[in-house]
């Protein structure tokens, strides 16, 4: 059997007032054997963009969130960023790296997955307390649609959930199990056994290149719900097209679900 590894990543986006807010959790399905290839692309884009600036561009660590406020060239904001991103607010580097980031998602093919939730709507419809947390619901949506996914190609998975800490991560770490034993709305228990395997909690400390890529994944879904604005740089149009379409060419039901 074919062995997966599905890297995943949360996001909320809003407005000024936070009279909009919606959260997105989502990220990369990539087989197992092509993970040197794509560590190897990320640190050939790294080195693209610091070789003359840094030693070792291989040990950079991405992250979106600091990169985007360089972007946004807020001075006060800027000082608490990491200066390896300040050069970031430089357009051709920003170019280059979310250009770069999109080969690699289509080169390595990456399957999208994800669930993208706005949760004004949630708290409308539902009572405080009545309902499950937000990355639950997104969490098992995914796990339903990764074993469809893994079941279309006679597969095993394994699951990377950025660690938060760790009260959220056993948290975590237990829904994944009574989705595993007990099965789901459209999946059976024993299907889930079949082709989920562990779930693991690394640091982004640790340099994971999964993350890292998958760091970006989130955030354009969750603006898309609540129908903001592409910002300038962004890896959109290649994430939609990756999305997992369950065969059926249905990438709104398996790839990226949306609960408005």
């Amino acid at each position: 059997m074919k062995k997966y590894h599905l890297y995943l990543d949360e996001s909320e986006s809003h407005n000024t007032d936070r009279s909009l807010v919606s959260f997105c959790l989502a990220g990369i399905i990539i087989e197992e054997n092509k993970l040197n290839d794509l560590e190897s692309k990320l640190n050939r884009l790294k080195e693209n963009i610091w070789s003359s600036s840094h030693a070792n561009p291989s040990e950079i660590i991405l992250h979106e969130m600091e990169i985007r406020v360089v972007q946004k060239r807020n001075r006060k904001k800027i000082q608490k960023i990491n200066p390896i991103f300040h050069c970031f607010s430089n357009r051709s580097k920003s170019r280059i790296l979310y250009n770069g980031l999109s080969d690699i998602i289509k080169t390595t093919d990456c399957k999208i997955i994800g669930a993208s939730l706005n949760k004004n709507a949630l708290e409308m419809h539902f009572k405080t307390g009545l309902v499950s947390p937000d990355y639950l619901i997104a969490f098992q949506i995914i796990l339903e649609n990764f074993c469809h996914f893994l079941d279309s190609t006679n597969g095993i998975g394994e699951v990377y959930y950025e660690s938060r800490n760790n009260k959220a991560d056993a948290i975590v770490r237990r829904h994944y199990n009574q989705i595993k034993s007990n099965g789901s709305m459209f999946i059976n228990a024993s299907t889930m056994q079949k082709h989920l395997k562990e779930i693991e909690f690394p640091n982004k400390l640790e340099n994971n290149p999964g993350l890292q890529v998958t760091d970006f994944v989130p955030n354009g879904f969750a603006r898309q719900i609540l129908g903001f604005r592409n910002q300038e740089f962004n890896i959109n149009s290649v994430l939609k097209s990756q999305r997992y379409h369950g065969s059926i060419e249905k990438r709104n039901r398996f790839g990226v679900k949306f609960i408005p």
